[in-house]
């Protein structure tokens, strides 16, 4: 079926956006974002020169697998431009040791709503730089397409499937991590559950992570 990318020279949000189209396979995509979110309500930088999108998707996946898929079509559309990344549970994606890219997907009135930003030709500002990077060289309109072609295969697979591709680009599962939530501890990233939940070991106990932070100590 494949998307239909539909552009905005400036918006509150590519996700707000989305919220009054509702069309499945549509892809918003926005010059700049006012109000970018992030996680947990975090505001997204988002200025000139990134890809700042929202694909709306009439799909069963649950939000925290269709998060998943975001950080894999990501992986996978640089990889096929020569950029390694990998994946940092729940929705970072790591270039060179700092954020290049994160994902965000919810349920909203029967569609699920996937949005993406990418730092490419937009500038990083300095508060943020020791964390955040960009990809200069790469324009947005040479890896939109690639995007969209990725992320039309990588729905059609089943859970298993997309948690496995999840697996392959990964730097989460094995280190030493900080989980920061109401409740913060310390443990060993083990596996995900077939949910898309990460499974972390603390003193012999294995402990199912919904949500939170999640700091790589090693």
């Amino acid at each position: 079926m494949g998307f239909q990318a539909i552009y905005f020279p400036y918006v509150s949000s590519t996700q707000e956006i989305a919220k009054n189209i509702l069309k499945d396979r549509v892809a918003i995509v926005a010059d700049v974002q006012a109000n970018g979110k992030g996680r947990l309500g975090r505001i997204w930088y988002s200025p000139p020169g990134g890809l700042w999108l929202t694909a709306i998707l009439k799909d069963n996946l649950e939000p925290q697998v269709l998060s998943l898929v975001g950080g894999i079509v990501i992986a996978k559309a640089l990889e096929k431009r020569g950029y390694k990344v990998c994946l940092k549970w729940p929705n970072d994606v790591i270039y060179k040791g700092k954020k290049l890219a994160g994902v965000i997907g919810e349920h909203y009135k029967g569609y699920i709503l996937l949005g993406m930003g990418i730092n490419l030709q937009n500038d990083i500002p300095e508060e943020i730089e020791n964390i955040a990077i960009n990809i200069p060289q790469l324009s947005r309109d040479e890896l939109l397409p690639l995007l969209l072609d990725m992320l039309e295969d990588e729905i059609k697979k089943g859970k298993e499937e997309i948690i496995e591709d999840w697996k392959d680009y990964n730097c989460t599962l094995g280190k030493k991590v900080k989980i920061v939530d109401n409740e913060s501890f310390v443990g060993l990233a083990k596996d995900l559950t077939p949910e898309g939940f990460l499974l972390v070991e603390k003193d012999g106990e294995i402990k199912k992570v919904v949500a939170g932070d999640v700091i790589i100590l090693q």
